[in-house]
């Protein structure tokens, strides 16, 4: 797979496998205003930011700032938190990438301190050059706006060598909207067609 020198990573199901407690977490905000929700209607919101969700599931007006507050609280709730683990082969990838001298980061549609609460109560042991949150930015993915966050904080002028990774094909839309390269991480074979490159692990970032 083509090297670049810098590797902006997306959160949820790309780095960490967040989907178990996502499940309690979204029933938590959809009890909260009493609708109900379906595994398969949350597992199609981990690819969309909560505004979007809002939209999708129709939810009224007047329940949307209840909704999104108690969303925000149960991501924090440390039963929650302690369900997410990262991909088996996320350490060493990482590692590797800085071991040959790589910059690497965070850019998720998620809230920037619920990353950083995570990281450090799962002890992760790579340390990342910054973490940008979709609240670090007016306008989410699939958008460019976060991503270009992430070059401002890490002093990046020229990001003709980076690439976004995510999990997701809005994921690589966004690449495409930056004008940076992208890889699609399809874990579970779901997609035919992908905005730039594709991969099964994160394996294949290394690979000579």
């Amino acid at each position: 797979m083509k090297d670049h020198d810098i590797y902006v990573f997306d959160f949820d199901g790309t780095l960490f496998d967040t989907l178990e407690s996502l499940y309690p977490t979204f029933r938590y905000g959809f009890d909260a205003i009493g609708m109900k929700v379906t595994d398969k209607e949350i597992e199609e919101f981990t690819h969309h930011s909560l505004e979007e969700t809002i939209v999708m599931k129709g939810i009224p007006e007047k329940d949307i700032e209840l909704f999104m507050n108690k969303i925000l609280e149960a991501l924090d709730i440390d039963e929650f938190l302690k369900m997410i683990k990262p991909f088996p082969e996320v350490v060493e990838v990482l590692a590797e990438l800085k071991k040959r001298g790589k910059r690497i980061a965070i850019m998720s549609n998620n809230n920037t301190a619920h990353i950083h609460k995570t990281l450090r109560i799962l002890e992760f042991p790579v340390e990342f050059d910054v973490v940008v949150g979709g609240d670090m930015s007016p306008r989410p993915k699939p958008y460019p706006d976060p991503l270009f966050v992430a070059f401002d904080k890490m002093g990046v002028s020229d990001a003709s060598k980076a690439v976004y990774v995510g999990d997701s094909l809005q994921d690589g839309e966004t690449a495409r909207a930056a004008g940076i390269d992208g890889v699609v991480v399809d874990r579970w074979h779901r997609y035919e067609k992908v905005t730039g490159e594709k991969c099964y692990d994160l394996r294949a970032l290394i690979e000579e």
